[in-house]
């Protein structure tokens, strides 16, 4: 296995990891994927990648076989609360994949938490958790043991 900075041809394979992903998240069915937009956002951010100020980004992807995507992370810088004068790191999107070990997350995690860590002007780096695909305490302890702390919750009411 593998982790590489993604190029725009990759953008099928990543759609293709996207869709797999939708099959198992608590939105099938109710929430359909606007493939048009998410090729033009991962298009972006693709392009954006590796520019260290407000708006850039990192598109980082999993191989276990040369050209076989198999999970992918996007990590975009914003302003620290929106308006700070230096920067924050988050994840926009972290799909590991169906298939997908362990170690693979750990592995595409590393490479946003160098790339974050890598930038002066980043103050923090936040990462989220959901339940979108079921369990999220196996990630929650994979964060603490990256030196993560717990900074809030996320809550969720649907119409």
């Amino acid at each position: 296995m593998s982790v590489r900075r993604a190029k725009a041809v990759d953008t099928p394979a990543i759609m293709g990891v996207i869709q797999n992903a939708y099959v198992r998240s608590r939105y099938v069915g109710r929430v359909g994927v606007d493939e048009t937009y998410a090729k033009r956002l991962i298009g972006q951010c693709v392009m954006k990648d590796g520019i260290p100020r407000d708006g850039g980004t990192m598109v980082a992807v999993s191989e276990h076989l040369p050209g076989v995507i198999d999970g992918f992370i996007i990590g975009i810088l914003d302003r620290v609360y929106v308006v700070g004068d230096r920067l924050s790191a988050t994840d926009l999107m972290f799909v590991p994949g169906a298939g997908t070990t362990p170690r693979d997350a750990i592995a595409l995690l590393d490479a946003f938490l160098e790339w974050a860590g890598s930038i002066d002007a980043v103050h923090e780096i936040v990462l989220g958790v959901t339940d979108v695909f079921g369990s999220y305490e196996a990630t929650e302890r994979l964060y603490e043991r990256k030196g993560f702390e717990r900074s809030g919750s996320m809550f969720r009411r649907t119409k």
